[in-house]
């Protein structure tokens, strides 16, 4: 401190601006970076960005599944009619009860269990029935797990099922599907009713959708 009180004048100038640029160079770097608020907010601006792409994108790919179950079904629907008008029969059912994308359904507790497919009557039986020139290739859910999956519902000989009654051949049948969005236009709950899971049908032969199993 005596040093600096009895150093010459340039000396103690020189001091003293040195220390003025350091507070200035502190201030500076104050001003011009982030405080802990600032980055927070940030950080929580970011976060609803991200959540609002998120639920915008799922919703879009939930769309485009429900759009593809839509088409596919209509798709299937039309190569059942050419093979009707073909042989006058529509495809039977599986040799069990529950004809599903996922497979052939099992005997369980004294109901057809959808849920747990043993067989491959879809595919293997299902598709064979149809020209491969009507239908290249048999559609199946895109998730195709759980409850959704394609499901095919004839009306069998002697079989009064969906308001019709079949008596020499198999006249009819219902298509099902689930769509993810059930406000969509297109759904229709329980159209299905040996499925009523199923919001979203396409029949043939004159059967009626909502209509006893």
């Amino acid at each position: 401190m005596a040093f600096y009180l009895f150093a010459p004048p340039i000396l103690r100038m020189t001091r003293l601006n040195r220390t003025q640029q350091r507070r200035k160079g502190v201030q500076r770097e104050a001003e011009n970076g982030f405080t802990l608020i600032e980055l927070l907010v940030v950080i929580a601006i970011i976060g609803i960005l991200a959540s609002i792409v998120f639920t915008a994108t799922k919703t879009v790919r939930v769309k485009a599944r429900d759009a593809r179950r839509i088409a596919d079904l209509r798709q299937m629907a039309n190569a059942l009619e050419l093979y009707s008008f073909a042989h006058d029969n529509y495809p039977p059912d599986a040799p069990a009860a529950c004809d599903t994308s996922k497979g052939t359904s099992n005997w369980v507790i004294g109901v057809w269990d959808c849920a747990q497919p043993t067989g491959n009557y879809w595919d293997a039986a299902w598709l064979a029935q149809l020209d491969s020139d009507l239908i290249a290739r048999l559609a199946v859910d895109p998730l195709n797990k759980d409850e959704y999956y394609y499901m095919y519902e004839p009306v069998s000989v002697g079989q009064y099922q969906f308001g019709v009654l079949c008596p020499s051949n198999i006249c009819a049948y219902i298509l099902s599907a689930k769509l993810e969005d059930s406000g969509s236009k297109y759904a229709n709950p329980e159209c299905n009713q040996c499925h009523p899971d199923h919001n979203y049908c396409v029949s043939g032969g004159g059967a009626l959708l909502n209509t006893s199993c």
